[in-house]
């Protein structure tokens, strides 16, 4: 199987930058046009290799999939900071195993 051309470099920059939008990894590989780096993390995802975080209906964002790299999200609706959740999330004595996102205010904004 042929390797994309850009894969190992989305994949180091996934490991240093864990989210990053296509939009950050074409500012990190500049001579990669939009379409290849869609095609690239679009093959990387059929494969299991990245996930697809969906913030919004304008923003998604990438992630390295992974056992080390099982977490919920938690994302600000006032300044937009995306954290990582690495605690069990326990509903009605049920363990989410699947990612989730959860939308609320940031300590910081809180307390602003």
């Amino acid at each position: 199987m042929r390797t994309p051309k850009y894969k190992n470099t989305i994949v180091n920059l996934l490991q240093k930058t864990h989210l990053m939008s296509l939009a950050d990894l074409q500012k990190k590989i500049p001579n990669a046009d939009f379409s290849t780096l869609f095609r690239n993390v679009e093959k990387m995802i059929e494969s299991g290799e990245v996930r697809r975080i969906v913030l919004d209906r304008d923003t998604i964002l990438y992630e390295l999939e992974g056992a080390h790299h099982e977490h919920h999200h938690f994302v600000c609706s006032s300044c937009g900071t995306v954290e990582s959740i690495h605690e069990d999330i326990v509903l009605s004595g049920k363990r989410i195993i699947e990612d989730i996102l959860i939308k609320g205010q940031c300590e910081q904004c809180t307390a602003s």
